[in-house]
């Protein structure tokens, strides 16, 4: 009795495997034999153009430092976020549209006082063109202004300012 069961199944499975192989045989189609080579698929990634930026300029006295924001970016101010104690401020590139509803508009000036939490001078950068591309800060407290290249999630480019 306990041979005849499994029987039935081996020959219930060679049934089964036997019309699986046939469907599959029958619905791919003639061009999925013909599998891409490796050269064309590194002509493809190579051929992916690179999204377009829009230069700003903050000028900080003598030294100036350029910021490269993506297309449906602008700069904007905040504290530096890729430390945990938060204690540097920074100018980095913020998507204008965040989780597909909020609008952020680009600031003419740049001043941190909404930043109640950070105690210390804060400089001030003022846009001084109509196209606000073009800023030039004062930094009263003499702070060290470093160009960042470095991925920090939610800004929108790899390269920011922070300010210490």
């Amino acid at each position: 009795m306990n041979g005849f069961k499994v029987a039935g199944g081996v020959l219930g499975l060679l049934t089964l495997s036997g019309s699986g192989g046939t469907i599959a045989y029958t619905t791919l189609p003639a061009s999925a034999s013909a599998l891409p080579n490796k050269a064309t698929e590194n002509q493809r990634q190579s051929s992916v153009t690179k999204p377009k930026t829009k230069t700003y300029t903050f000028n900080f006295g003598t030294d100036s430092y350029k910021l490269e924001c993506p297309e449906g970016s602008h700069p904007d101010d905040s504290l530096d976020i890729s430390e945990q104690k938060h204690r540097k401020l920074s100018i980095y590139c913020r998507w204008e549209k965040e989780f597909g509803r909020v609008m952020y508009r680009q600031e003419k000036v740049f001043n941190w006082e909404y930043l109640n939490s950070y105690t210390a001078t804060k400089p001030r950068c003022e846009a001084t063109d109509a196209q606000m591309t073009n800023y030039s800060c004062v930094n009263p407290g003499k702070r060290t202004v470093t160009p960042i290249n470095k991925r920090v999630r939610g800004y929108a480019s790899d390269n920011w300012v922070r300010i210490s």
